[in-house]
């Protein structure tokens, strides 16, 4: 499963963004679902023994900022973080 976070820079198409991938035969997608723009989340079931997994790929959209030179807050990175944080341990 894939969740854009942003587009590229000057590109109407490509994203940079967040994805989830597992082995299809063990497992099955019970759902998933984006948060707040910087994660994917995603609840997978075992096919052998019915074991359930929450598993989340998460990257904030200012963190691309900074990797490109820019100012940005110890806020600004950490609000989205906190946010899929949250929602995690309350999904657990």
């Amino acid at each position: 499963v894939f969740a854009p976070t942003l587009k590229l820079p000057g590109s109407r198409a490509i994203c940079f963004g967040n994805a989830v991938f597992w082995k299809r035969s063990r497992w099955s997608l019970s759902r998933h679902y984006a948060l707040f723009d910087s994660a994917v989340c995603a609840e997978l079931a075992s096919r052998v023994d019915g074991q359930q997994l929450l598993m989340c790929s998460t990257k904030a959209a200012s963190s691309y900022a900074l990797e490109w030179g820019e100012e940005v807050s110890d806020a600004e990175l950490l609000h989205p973080l906190r946010y899929v944080a949250s929602h995690l341990e309350n999904a657990a």
